[in-house]
């Protein structure tokens, strides 16, 4: 048996798949030795007739080297290049524009900026996806608390010694935003959560701590656009977590409980925000006044509002609605690209870019949830919802129905930070699928087969 196995298993090229399928392999060839000795056989007999019945080892080997493979989610770098194409080509034409108007650069120098940013984004965003890719996802895992613990703690660290521009916090190094860098949490939580796996009542306590402590810390930034973002991105992990059965609870009863407070608990946080401003900043309650009570007021954050409702309402289905929207003096080049690319380009050039982004959506959680591995599965989820609810919250503020906050529409927004933040979780699903036939549905517990064999022993 040990020389078939290993005649085998030097036909798989992918080194992490082999342990995998040795133990399966020789599980099946241990279950047929015991089921011909219950025939009669010797064991010596047994064995060799259970090695002969698996067939050819070079055969059998190439066959599973076709199956046990690196996968390369090619479709997903198809959508992701087009966007990334498109957004450089807007911002490309965005600069040429800024060119033209002479005293952009002096009346508004952020705007500039941004868009000169975005170019450096796309190529800091590329690398990182690379990175990310590269690893392997379960290696990501195995250290998900360690990880996720690291991230609380410099967020802790950049909200007492990081620094405030314009209402965004950002970290010491490199003009690194503090909020993207903590949103990085969203899929090291499905790892997490997998962790207090088979657990009961406390494991799942535990995992809502998990929950609860980035969403604290963005809370005392103060930065409650960050704190609703995480919050609605993992609790629906826990969610799916629960009714997968990961933890020895009522399935039913707790996914039900689940949903009924993911619900109601952002309602109840926003009228405690709303009647308690004294949780508030001055800009913060000015952002909230302005969308609770919305007008066109020239001296006071209304103006923002009124002129992204006035920029959107006279966008006509193709082609400019001939504003200058760019000297209107907002930063469109990031938070309001999309308000830029209908007033600019017309309605139907923003259909079709929130159905690219919609696409790529689907496309991940295609990915996560036809992958074999549960913690695979969830950390990919996380990826997917955390840009849905990112591309969500940007464009409903950019329609008027969400409060002023410093959103992002990920690969078209121009800021660096937000860029590796989406590249990066890109990578990290592309690695979710380049494993998709080698690790198991349990990575940190021993398989079924193996439990058999030393339960059969």
């Amino acid at each position: 048996m040990d020389n078939y196995l290993e005649i085998l298993l030097s036909q798989i090229r992918c080194k992490k798949a082999r342990p995998y399928i040795m133990d399966e392999i020789k599980g099946h060839i241990e279950c047929q030795i015991e089921e011909n000795m219950a025939n009669g056989m010797s064991y010596d007999e047994a064995e060799k007739a259970a090695v002969e019945d698996m067939g050819d080892p070079v055969e059998a080997g190439v066959s599973l080297d076709r199956i046990h493979k690196p996968q390369v989610a090619w479709f997903m770098v198809l959508i992701v290049g087009i966007i990334s194409l498109a957004g450089i080509v807007i911002h490309f034409l965005i600069s040429r524009e800024i060119g033209g108007l002479d005293n952009l650069a002096d009346i508004h120098p952020q705007t500039t900026l941004s868009n000169r940013n975005y170019f450096s984004g796309v190529l800091l965003g590329f690398v990182a996806m690379l990175i990310v890719y590269c690893i392997d996802y379960s290696v990501i895992a195995k250290y998900a608390r360690i990880i996720g613990g690291v991230i609380i703690a410099v967020g802790v660290i950049g909200t007492i010694f990081g620094y405030t521009i314009n209402g965004v916090s950002y970290l010491g190094i490199g003009r690194l935003q503090l909020a993207s860098f903590l949103m990085l949490y969203v899929p090291i939580y499905g790892a997490i959560v997998y962790k207090y796996r088979n657990a009961n009542w406390k494991g799942l306590v535990l995992s809502m701590l998990w929950l609860l402590a980035p969403v604290y810390v963005a809370f005392r930034m103060p930065n409650i656009y960050l704190a609703f973002v995480l919050y609605v991105s993992m609790f629906p992990m826990l969610i799916i977590a629960v009714a997968d059965g990961w933890f020895s609870v009522p399935k039913k009863r707790t996914v039900l409980g689940l949903i009924v407070v993911l619900a109601l608990s952002p309602i109840a946080g926003f009228c405690l925000i709303y009647w308690g401003d004294f949780l508030l900043r001055d800009y913060q309650k000015a952002r909230l006044h302005a969308f609770m009570h919305p007008g066109f007021d020239r001296n006071g954050i209304g103006y923002v509002a009124g002129n992204l409702r006035e920029q959107i309402m006279s966008s006509v289905l193709v082609g400019s609605n001939g504003k200058e929207i760019l000297s209107a003096g907002e930063n469109y080049t990031s938070d309001f690209i999309f308000t830029y690319i209908t007033g600019t380009y017309g309605i139907l050039m923003g259909i079709i870019i929130c159905a690219a982004i919609a696409i790529l959506i689907i496309a991940i959680f295609a990915v996560a949830t036809r992958q074999k591995n549960r913690v695979g599965m969830l950390m990919g989820c996380g990826c997917g919802i955390l840009l849905l609810v990112n591309s969500g919250i940007n464009i409903l503020e950019n329609l008027g129905y969400f409060p002023l906050s410093q959103t992002f529409l990920p690969f078209l927004s121009s800021g660096r930070s937000n860029m590796i933040l989406s590249y990066s979780l890109i990578g990290l699903v592309m690695s979710v699928y380049r494993y998709k036939n080698i690790h198991p549905r349990n990575i940190s517990n021993k398989s079924h087969i193996q439990q058999k064999i030393k339960t059969n022993s």
